[in-house]
């Protein structure tokens, strides 16, 4: 089974019809749907026959509820804990198709200390680096993936973002890294050429680090 915490949100998807006008109205297609980088790994995982399960942190509200109800519908073992408010994402598509995110994560990055059983019958946990980055979330998601490996379950990360990244600190986060050891490193380009990646031949730290190159051929280092 799959294992994946972090983000249950709910995402705003604006389709620009035109450039942005700054300070300005600009014509758009709306549209609400269930998002979260973990979620949507964890969902692709139930949807594509495979054992799955969330665990993370949604609010005390009719929209968190929604969106669990929409995940567990994909088959998805559904684990959360609720507090505050459930967080939202306003994604601008422009017309080249690049995407600009403004993020409020709301209880996502609230989600407390997680009780071990969450990993039995689990043999992959997925991490998001969006879930590595604020605390208690953090500090929840790292004492997870050491009990983790102390059962022998394989670990897999995922950079996430490369403003993320940067604001994080690169140095920090390659430290971060180098102590999780994960099994799987995955990331984009951008967060590749951040990181240094393929110049130096995969992350330090990591058994296996994959760069996705969109439409193209990952690339692999082991």
């Amino acid at each position: 089974m799959l294992c994946a915490v972090g983000d249950l949100i709910e995402d705003v998807v604006c389709l620009l019809e035109a450039e942005l006008h700054h300070a300005s109205d600009t014509a758009s297609r709306i549209i609400r749907t269930r998002g979260g980088s973990a979620a949507n790994v964890a969902s692709f995982a139930a949807l594509n026959g495979s054992p799955s399960r969330f665990v993370g942190c949604i609010g005390s509200d009719d929209l968190g509820q929604r969106l669990v109800d929409s995940l567990a519908a994909d088959g998805v073992d559904v684990r959360v804990h609720t507090r505050g408010r459930t967080g939202s994402i306003i994604v601008l598509v422009h017309h080249d198709g690049q995407r600009s995110m403004i993020t409020d994560r709301g209880a996502a990055s609230e989600l407390g200390p997680v009780d071990p059983s969450m990993l039995d019958d689990v043999t992959v946990l997925h991490v998001p680096t969006y879930s590595l980055t604020l605390d208690p979330t953090a500090a929840s998601c790292l004492a997870l993936i050491a009990e983790a490996q102390r059962r022998d379950i394989a670990i897999s990360i995922d950079a996430s973002s490369e403003s993320v990244l940067i604001d994080f600190d690169l140095a920090r986060y390659r430290d971060l890294v180098a102590r999780i050891q994960p099994d799987v490193l995955l990331c984009n380009e951008d967060e590749a050429r951040v990181l240094n990646v393929e110049q130096s031949n995969g992350m330090p730290g990591v058994a296996l680090t994959v760069v996705k190159h969109g439409p193209r051929p990952v690339v692999t280092f082991a």
